[in-house]
C-alpha cells in the first residue's frame, strides 16, 4: 500500500522536524505509530467521494463529501486530501498529520473517521462534517458583513464561548500528555449549532501560506502564534499552547486579523522580548484582553493553566449573559 511506502520513507523525517525539545509528547506521538492508527480506519476509495471543494491550495484540497457505510448508510464528512501528481513529501504530511487525532473523542475535538490510502489515487482523510466551515474563514466573512453593514454580527458573549469550547479540546489534549502546537482559528471549523471543533493541521500550511513563515531553516512555523521560548529556543510546554490560545482569543476579538501584521517575521522574537505584545481590539472587553494578557506571560512558568483558564472564560461567558 502507498501509506506504508511513504511512511516508511519519510515518516521517521518529519517525526524528527517537529520533534520537541521536551518530555511532553506532541501531537504526533499520543500513544501508537501514525500508520498504525491510519490502518484502523482506511476504507476502500470508493467509500469516500468528494462533492463540492470547500478550500484550495497549491498541493492541498479540501471537499464537502459523503462517507458510505457497508450498510448501505451515508455519512457526510469533510475530506482533506491532494491534487494528482502530489510529491511524496506532500502526501506523508497529509498522512501524518492526519492521523495525529485518531481515537480522540471530545465534542470539541475533530478526529478522522476514516481514510483512503490506496494507490489508485490520490489519499483521503474523511473527517465529520461542520457544516459552516473552517472557522477563520467564517470570521472574516462575518468582518465582511460587518463592513457592509448587513447581515448580524457576533457578539462578544459568542466569541467568548468559542474560545471556551477551545479551550476545553485543547486541555482535553493535555490530559492525554498531547501538545497541539498550532492553536489558531485556521485549525478549528464551526457547525451549524455553533459548535467549535479543533482540527489538525494538515494542509494548513498550504491552504494559508501567509500564516507561516521560514526563519531561514527551510521549516514553514506559525510564527506569529508561538510563544517566545518557542521563537528562541523551540522549546515548547503546555504553556507555550496557552500562548497560543491567547492569540486565537485575540484573533475571534478581530473576527481573524492578521496578529502582528506590522511586525518583521525574523524581527519578532526581539519585539516580543522588548515586552511588546498584541494591542487590545477595538471593542473588545477589558476582561477579555485581560486573559489574553495573562497568556502571554514572558515567563511560561507564570502563564494559566487550562483549567484556569476555562474558569474564567466559563464565569465571564455567563456574566455575559446576564446583560442580554
Amino acid at each position: 500500500m502507498v501509506l506504508d511506502l511513504i511512511l516508511l520513507l519519510l515518516l521517521p523525517l518529519l517525526l524528527q522536524v517537529y520533534s520537541l525539545s521536551t518530555p511532553a509528547r506532541s501531537i504526533h506521538s499520543n500513544g501508537s505509530n501514525p500508520k498504525d492508527k491510519l490502518r484502523r480506519i482506511a476504507v476502500s476509495p470508493d467509500t469516500v467521494l468528494c462533492q463540492q471543494l470547500a478550500q484550495e491550495g497549491t498541493y492541498g484540497r479540501i471537499f464537502y463529501g459523503v462517507l458510505h457505510h457497508p450498510l448501505g448508510e451515508t455519512r457526510d464528512v469533510l475530506i482533506k486530501t491532494v491534487v494528482d501528481g502530489a510529491s511524496l513529501s506532500q502526501v506523508a504530511y497529509l498522512l501524518s498529520e492526519g492521523s495525529t487525532l485518531c481515537g480522540v473523542s471530545h465534542p470539541n475535538i475533530l478526529f478522522p473517521v476514516a481514510a483512503v490510502t490506496e494507490l489508485s489515487g490520490p489519499p483521503k482523510v474523511a473527517y465529520p462534517l461542520a457544516t459552516k466551515g473552517n472557522l477563520k474563514l467564517y470570521l472574516q466573512s462575518c468582518r465582511e458583513i460587518g463592513l457592509q453593514g448587513t447581515g448580524l454580527s457576533l457578539s462578544t458573549r459568542q466569541l467568548v464561548d468559542f474560545g471556551l469550547q477551545v479551550a476545553r479540546g485543547i486541555s482535553h489534549l493535555h490530559s492525554l500528555g498531547v501538545l497541539h502546537k498550532d492553536i489558531a482559528t485556521r485549525n478549528c471549523v464551526l457547525d451549524s449549532e455553533q459548535n467549535v471543533r479543533v482540527c489538525d493541521n494538515a494542509l494548513s500550511r498550504d491552504i494559508f501560506p501567509a500564516d507561516y513563515h521560514c526563519l531561514g531553516d527551510n521549516e514553514n512555523r506559525p510564527i506569529k502564534w508561538m510563544a517566545l521560548e518557542t521563537l528562541e529556543k523551540k522549546f515548547y510546554t503546555a504553556s507555550s499552547d496557552i500562548w497560543s490560545l491567547g492569540v486565537l482569543l485575540w484573533e475571534l476579538a478581530t473576527l481573524a486579523a492578521m496578529p502582528f501584521e506590522e511586525v518583521d517575521s525574523f524581527e519578532l522574537a526581539a519585539y516580543l522580548r522588548d515586552g511588546y505584545r498584541l494591542a487590545q481590539p477595538v471593542n473588545c472587553p477589558d476582561e477579555f484582553y485581560t486573559v489574553m494578557s495573562c497568556c502571554w506571560l514572558a515567563d511560561y512558568k507564570q502563564r494559566p493553566s487550562f483549567p484556569q483558564l476555562i474558569a474564567y472564560l466559563h464565569d465571564f461567558h455567563e456574566d455575559l449573559g446576564k446583560y442580554v
